[in-house]
């Protein structure tokens, strides 16, 4: 990530760990905790540390509701998930049922967690100021604007320029697609921010194109998924001694082959209906649309990520129009929190289609030639 996408996390992890009171609630598990100690057989005590980890387990579940998935990955990069994201209540009481006649271990545990964790807070909270003190400033929207990044893994152009650029004009030419498909037209296409250290590249586009995307991503994440469920039964079945001398790859190949067919066809056919018969492309719009699927479903199985990021129009009353583009921001809120991509393990079986069409490649090249 570069460093305004840095402040950017930071700040929310910030503002989250205030507006969640976190702070305040492990300190209240800390008193109630040390109570326990100085009385572990004193009812009172016991319901009072019982409460206290419920209200504890509440503030880090609103803690964990204030982001989005891309950003839930972001704070592990940074380190904070052990304090913030991991299952912390069940591991404080384990180490209380560890040695329930002696709470003391498990408060010289809590404690220097919390020193850790103390720590970790005081150091981002100087990070954020050392970075704006520097003129670093977030890359802030401006309320009822979104934005979409992809986020393409160096495995897709080996540290190639070259290959990176052909990725490029795979996102500008998906863009376009879903573009005429989500508005009739294919929309000018805005640069927003470019981060390290696999690029991410963020785009303006209308809210009903990102929207379209983002649910577009959705739907490869769990055409994948049926993907890599064959490709484990696959895997599985060869190890089996009596199906050596069978075709098992090419049958299960095949199978896959089939259902990546069938949800694609049945993607365009849902895409294109509400956009058939608005003009004479139809043809052409599926083509592309097809391609745009099959080349974004063979890249998130090689680790690409789509991201939204976006803020809600600021309402006013009697603004109808805004409160309208409202319902339309937390429409693609709920798409962006529904783009969890998981970790892709093992060799791709999925082929990368071509990047551009053979007649656009041709003209690219004499014109590349001439020049």
């Amino acid at each position: 990530m570069n460093a305004s996408r840095l402040l950017e996390i930071v700040g929310l992890l910030l503002d989250g760990e205030d507006q969640a009171a976190t702070e305040s609630r492990f300190a209240g598990l800390s008193t109630a905790l040390g109570q326990l100690v100085a009385s572990p057989a004193e009812p009172s005590y016991q319901q009072a540390f019982s409460e206290a980890l419920d209200k504890l387990n509440e503030s880090l579940d609103v803690f964990l509701q204030l982001f989005q998935p891309a950003q839930i990955n972001l704070l592990y990069d940074i380190g904070a998930g052990k304090y913030f994201l991991d299952d912390i209540v069940n591991d404080i009481r384990d180490w209380v049922s560890e040695g329930p006649a002696t709470p003391a271990v498990a408060q010289d545990k809590l404690a220097k967690f919390l020193k850790r964790r103390t720590a970790f807070v005081t150091q981002l909270r100087n990070l954020r100021t050392s970075l704006a003190f520097v003129g670093i400033k977030n890359d802030e929207l401006e309320p009822g604007q979104a934005e979409v990044g992809f986020l393409l893994p160096r495995d897709l152009f080996n540290n190639q320029l070259d290959k990176l650029i052909d990725e490029l004009r795979f996102v500008k030419r998906a863009i376009r697609a879903f573009s005429e498909a989500a508005t009739g037209s294919a929309e000018p296409i805005e640069v927003r921010q470019i981060s390290t250290s696999d690029p991410q590249f963020f785009f303006g586009l209308s809210t009903a194109t990102i929207t379209l995307l983002g649910l577009t991503a959705t739907w490869a994440i769990s055409t994948w998924r049926q993907v890599e469920d064959i490709r484990k039964i696959r895997a599985e079945t060869e190890k089996i001694s009596a199906f050596k001398d069978d075709p098992i790859a090419e049958l299960f190949d095949a199978k896959i082959n089939k259902v990546v067919e069938e949800s694609v066809n049945s993607k365009v056919e849902e895409l294109l209906a509400n956009v058939a018969g608005k003009d004479g492309r139809k043809h052409e719009q599926t083509s592309d649309l097809k391609w745009a699927l099959e080349s974004m479903l063979a890249r998130v199985e090689r680790g690409m990520t789509v991201e939204i990021r976006l803020l809600p129009p600021t309402i006013e009353d009697g603004d109808h129009g805004a409160a309208s583009a409202n319902i339309q921001f937390q429409d693609l809120k709920r798409v962006a929190d529904a783009l969890v991509f998981p970790a892709m393990e093992g060799d791709p079986v999925l082929a990368l289609p071509p990047v551009e069409k053979p007649n656009q490649k041709a003209t690219r090249r004499a014109t590349e030639a001439e020049a």
